[in-house]
């Protein structure tokens, strides 16, 4: 064979190849871009049912909804009042589920988030830890009925003995641990104030809390 001919071959495999690796990276990244949109619209699924199960709790009552979350999404919510909201919950009190990124808050809700408004007055959102294994000295349920007590909304924190039981965190990330992305929800509605604890346990002498506004 020539060296026209070995050229001309060396040639043909040099764009089979890169054609090759074309089409890979073309179906690399139409299947990362369904799986962002999945993402996405798991998010909005997420956020839309947890203003329905809101909206079903009476004046006066709790409900204990089970929620399914989205790995590297959070919950976080702002009262009416509430300067740091983000601007696209208006003039409104919001819940939103936001992915997750270096700063958790406000700035990743208004750019990486979904947010939906209630039309209530406050809306008091928190994850309230608990110890496993621990007897529990704060019941829930007096948490979430009393979460605009100073004591709950300032110290949010609880220990017996020098050690921490329970403790609460502004806003509820997801990951798919031992208990996967299922959690527990419970709510309170008093007149136009809706409080909401999302409850984990964790072993709290390992945790390190990382949720702020």
């Amino acid at each position: 064979m020539n060296k026209k001919g070995i050229l001309l071959k060396n040639v043909l495999a040099l764009v089979i190849t890169a054609i090759g690796l074309g089409l890979i990276i073309i179906a690399g990244v139409k299947l990362y871009n369904l799986s962002k949109d999945q993402e996405f619209e798991n998010a909005k699924k997420l956020l839309d049912s947890l203003i329905g199960k809101i909206e079903n709790v009476k004046d006066g009552e709790t409900g204990r909804p089970v929620i399914r979350g989205v790995e590297g999404w959070y919950l976080i919510g702002w009262s009416s009042n509430d300067n740091s909201r983000p601007d696209k919950c208006f003039f409104n009190s919001c819940i939103c589920v936001c992915k997750k990124n270096r700063n958790i808050g406000r700035l990743d809700c208004q750019e990486n988030g979904f947010c939906g408004k209630l039309n209530y007055n406050n809306v008091y959102f928190y994850n309230y830890l608990k110890d496993k294994g621990m007897d529990m000295i704060v019941n829930e349920i007096n948490v979430i009925k009393e979460l605009t007590n100073p004591i709950y909304k300032e110290q949010r924190l609880w220990a017996k003995e020098g050690v921490r039981h329970s403790l609460l965190e502004e806003c509820a990330t997801f990951s798919s641990g031992s208990s996967g992305l299922l959690s527990e929800l419970l709510i309170y509605r008093k007149g136009r104030d809706i409080n909401i604890l999302r409850i984990d346990e964790f072993e709290l002498e390992k945790f390190e809390a990382g949720c702020k506004k």
